[in-house]
């Protein structure tokens, strides 16, 4: 039992180190440092677009994505379970706040524990 326990945490501590961006997005830039929420330190604030901008630039974006995803993997290796939203993480203090998703979508767990857009 220990030992599936151990090799799940591996498995998430692994898959959430590569540097590929969420699917459907493409980063246009090299991959932030997630340093400080793989030692569980506090995360760095999850922040929108700037004031009075109506759409995220694709970095942004996926820079978002990257760093909601990481925290839901903290959360799950954590509490050995998948979160039902980005609610119980805010709610658990695993995230600072929940940025508003762009106009017309929302932002969703898939079941390989990464934050993606999905329609409204």
């Amino acid at each position: 039992m220990r030992a599936s326990v151990l090799a799940f945490v591996l498995f998430l501590l692994l898959a959430g180190c590569g540097k590929q961006p969420a699917r459907g997005v493409s980063a246009s830039g090299p991959a932030t440092s997630n340093v400080p929420a793989a030692l569980g330190l506090p995360a760095r604030q999850v922040a929108p677009p700037q004031a009075g901008a109506s759409t995220w630039s694709q970095k942004e974006l996926a820079g978002t994505l990257r760093e909601l995803t990481q925290a839901v993997r903290k959360y799950a290796a954590d509490n050995q379970t998948r979160p039902k939203s980005l609610q119980e993480l805010l709610a658990q203090g695993y995230l600072a706040q929940i940025p508003a998703a762009p106009p017309g979508k929302k932002f969703a767990i898939n079941n390989m524990l990464e934050v993606y857009l999905a329609d409204q």
